[in-house]
């Protein structure tokens, strides 16, 4: 189990707004591996997903607002994937409130997955895509 780091190279996206506000999701998830490494873990996750749930709820409102902004076309995707993060989130929530407490390293596991796919996978590309659309908008 190894948390992933944010670092500059793998995943800036090119707008400091949106990079500081990945660097806080990816700190959130490192705050649970370090729960888990020291035997807290199952106590601290309730406490975590609720950060998540906040945090990542600020986050997708900023990204939505930029994508709006931009007039991309791609924005229901992103909203649809934002809503099934929130929607996993909650039913862990869920989970723990009815007493499955097992479940902190399957969601650290998929937190760092889902970090990983979102951040270098899709907001990468598009990020680069609303650069590229911006400068041609610029030169015309």
């Amino acid at each position: 189990m190894a948390t992933i780091t944010w670092n500059k190279k793998s995943h800036s996206v090119g707008i400091q707004k949106i990079d500081d506000q990945h660097k806080q999701l990816f700190l959130i998830v490192e705050e649970l591996d370090q729960a888990i490494r020291a035997g807290r873990g199952e106590r601290v996750l309730q406490n975590i997903i609720d950060k998540l749930f906040a945090y990542s709820s600020y986050h997708f409102s900023t990204e939505e607002r930029i994508f709006r902004q931009f007039g991309q076309k791609e924005i229901q995707k992103y909203q649809e994937a934002h809503e099934e993060f929130q929607q996993w989130l909650m039913q862990v929530k869920e989970e723990l409130e009815i007493g499955d407490k097992d479940v902190a390293i399957a969601v650290f596991n998929f937190l760092n997955h889902w970090l990983q796919n979102h951040v270098v996978g899709r907001d990468k590309s598009y990020y680069s895509r609303l650069a590229e659309s911006k400068t041609m908008a610029e030169e015309k």
